[in-house]
């Protein structure tokens, strides 16, 4: 969390003039960049640690075992936080090129680790639009795992859809975890607001900022949990 609020602090400070929009875009790229080198190479080492000790385990203490997945799951999750605010700054133009929903869908999914309580019915049908498939995936991932760690460890389901017209196509992934309080529901896409320990609070932001970016519009309902993207054919 402290990360991410220096880098967005630094953000709103030098947004306050438009006139420094490209120094923005510079200055806190690179800021987040050297952030992200430096801390990523001592993760680095802590994960390969983790692994030599785990093959130096051969008599299969569960003791060691059991640390070792918290040290990697750790791991992920600064990893994933690192992601998150860099994903924020990252405001490089669009590469627009037609690409299946459904199948970046399944990317999205292919890329998370889905517990065994939890189902993701996926889309029987597909559309082919244009979008960015690196940002768009981003967003599908970003939505997945919040709707994973939403449900926890109670047996839930994740549910997908593609629905069309003949300007636009709307994804929608509805999920079985605990409904969004009204106070949360309207700051959802507030940059830095997390309900989360581990949470930064971009992630949806940053959602957000991508949608936006491809003309297309982002909401979230309740009752049951649902987020709703729309972006034009």
């Amino acid at each position: 969390m402290l990360l991410s609020t220096i880098v967005v602090l630094l953000a709103l400070l030098v947004k306050r003039s438009q006139s420094f929009k490209k120094e923005k875009l510079t200055v806190i790229g690179q800021l987040s960049s050297n952030i992200a080198h430096d801390i990523r190479n001592p993760l680095g080492t802590i994960k390969n640690a983790g692994v030599i000790i785990q093959k130096e385990n051969k008599d299969g203490n569960e003791v060691i075992s059991r640390e070792i997945d918290r040290i990697n799951l750790s791991v992920r999750r600064i990893s994933h936080q690192i992601e998150e605010v860099l994903n924020y700054v990252r405001t490089t133009p669009l590469i627009l090129k037609p690409h299946s929903v459904n199948q970046t869908i399944q990317e999205a999914i292919d890329t998370l680790t889905v517990p065994e309580n939890i189902t993701i019915n996926t889309p029987t049908n597909d559309v082919t639009i244009k979008f960015d498939h690196e940002k768009i995936l981003i967003v599908f991932v970003n939505i997945i795992l919040n709707a994973v760690q939403s449900i926890g460890k109670t047996k839930g389901e994740i549910t997908i859809t593609i629905n069309e017209t003949e300007t636009h196509a709307t994804i929608q992934f509805e999920n079985s975890g605990p409904n969004i309080p009204s106070k949360d529901l309207k700051r959802v896409f507030d940059t830095l607001y997390t309900t989360k320990l581990e949470g930064t609070g971009l992630g949806l932001s940053s959602c957000k900022n991508i949608i936006e970016q491809h003309k297309g519009e982002i909401s979230a309902s309740t009752k049951p949990v649902r987020f709703s993207i729309k972006l034009p054919k």
